[in-house]
């Protein structure tokens, strides 16, 4: 028999902000990991708006969304260069 014990394994996970970073704050955390730029919001809402540099960006979390923006109304919604 053995005596060793097996714990069941824990991925590591991001550490997301409350709320949306500041200018200097979310360059640092951009070149380190883009993702933790990403606002908890976004995992709880369908749909997050945020501004940087003076642009506003628009997250779309819920498929049915994505896809009116992506192919339904793709027209009106302005994507960068």
């Amino acid at each position: 028999m053995s005596s060793v014990e097996t714990r069941p394994y824990t991925p590591p996970a991001l550490s997301h902000p409350d709320k949306q970073l500041g200018t200097l704050d979310f360059l640092r955390t951009l070149i380190r990991n883009p993702m933790e730029t990403w606002p908890r919001d976004l995992f709880r809402e369908d749909r997050v708006t945020n501004a940087l540099l003076g642009r506003e960006l628009e997250f779309v979390m819920r498929p049915d969304l994505v896809e009116e923006v992506l192919v339904g109304k793709s027209e009106i919604f302005r994507k960068a260069p």
